[in-house]
C-alpha cells in the first residue's frame, strides 16, 4: 500500500515541528539550557542533580539555588524520573574552587607520573626522545 504525496508531506511537517521543539528546548546543545537574559552579572550557573546529597555539597561550597519570584527554586526534569535544580554561585568564588581543582590535578599528576601537567605529557604519555 502507498502513502499519498499529501500524508507524506504531512508527516515531514509533524517530524519538522517536533525537531524545532526539540531544539528550542535544548538550544540544539542537548544540555539544559539558561537563560542568558534571565542571568545575573557576576554568577556562574550549573545545573545540579537532586539527590545523593548534590545540592548540600554544592552548597557547602557557596551556591545556592535560583529561585522564581513566588520563592520556588528553579527545576528540569532530566530524563524520566531524575530532577535537576539550577543552582549560582558568584564567580569569584568559582574561579577560586577551579584553581584548587586544578591544583588537586596536578599534584595528583606529580605523584602519578613523576611529572607536571606541562612537563613532558603529549596526550596522557610521555614524550619519547
Amino acid at each position: 500500500m502507498s502513502k499519498s504525496i499529501d500524508s507524506i508531506d504531512d508527516n515531514k511537517k509533524v517530524r519538522k515541528s517536533r525537531a524545532d521543539l526539540r531544539t528550542a528546548l535544548t538550544q540544539g546543545k542537548g544540555k539544559l539550557f539558561v537563560d542568558p537574559r534571565e542571568k545575573e552579572e557576576g554568577y556562574t550557573y550549573r545545573w545540579v542533580n537532586i539527590g545523593e546529597g548534590n545540592e548540600q555539597r554544592k552548597e557547602n561550597l557557596g551556591y545556592e539555588p535560583v529561585l522564581r519570584s513566588g520563592g520556588n527554586s528553579v527545576r528540569r526534569f532530566i530524563g524520566t524520573s531524575r530532577e535537576a535544580v539550577l543552582m549560582r554561585i558568584e564567580s569569584d568564588r568559582y574561579e577560586e574552587i577551579q584553581e584548587i581543582k586544578q591544583e588537586e590535578c596536578d599534584e595528583l599528576d606529580v605523584s602519578l607520573t613523576g611529572a607536571g601537567s606541562n612537563s613532558g605529557l603529549i596526550g596522557g604519555k610521555h614524550q619519547q626522545d
